[in-house]
């Protein structure tokens, strides 16, 4: 209706709101996963387990499926945010493979930190599984973690790609950008040219 919600990604909180949308639940293996499926299936509630539409799933291609790319406006952030997952997931898998422990918070809390995420963007402080720093702000959590990342980054070719990540953080995501405009027409329009080009639009409208 052309009125700014007050939150960073409305759209996710709205997705959520489906019974087989959000967070996926803690599972021990992928023999829950079938049971949860099947059961779903049995009741009618999904047709197929391609319906299970939740936030990161297990694809019908043998891959896991992130779904945070639905809404980004240009090729330049699905790049950023592309190179952030794959790190990630390359830095926990080393770790499941030398045994190393992986911190994992409780399903409220990531339930909470997403809420905060979708509501603040930026500058919501998110609960972490670590007693000497509970809280982080989100801006500072993924600076962090692109220095961190920066050694896997280059051993997998996508180093660019996660400086663009901190490009992102420090100069305007798109629901920042968006807002800049202060008109919902003048927003779209720079969408569609974001779109078009595949890079953000970070300057200050005139």
């Amino acid at each position: 209706m052309g009125e700014d919600t007050q939150f960073a990604s409305q759209r996710t909180m709205m997705f959520q709101q489906l019974p087989t949308n959000g967070l996926p639940y803690h599972m021990g293996d992928w023999e829950e996963l079938e049971r949860f499926a099947s059961q779903l299936e049995g009741v009618g509630m999904i047709q197929n387990p391609s319906e299970i539409r939740w936030d990161v799933r297990p694809s019908t291609w043998g891959t896991v499926e992130n779904r945070i790319m639905d809404s980004v406006p240009s090729l330049m952030e699905v790049g950023a945010l592309s190179a952030f997952s794959q790190c990630l997931v390359e830095r926990m898998s080393l770790a499941l493979e030398t045994g190393e422990p992986i911190d994992r918070l409780p399903y409220w809390f990531l339930r909470e930190n997403k809420w905060r995420a979708a509501r603040y963007g930026l500058a919501a402080d998110v609960i972490t599984p670590r007693p000497e720093e509970y809280l982080i702000h989100v801006h500072d959590g993924i600076l962090r973690w692109v220095e961190e990342l920066r050694d896997t980054a280059d051993r997998l070719g996508c180093a660019a790609e996660l400086e663009d990540v901190r490009q992102l953080v420090l100069r305007g995501p798109s629901y920042l950008r968006q807002r800049r405009t202060g008109d919902a027409v003048e927003a779209t329009r720079r969408l569609v040219e974001e779109l078009r080009t595949g890079t953000p639009i970070f300057k200050e409208p005139r």
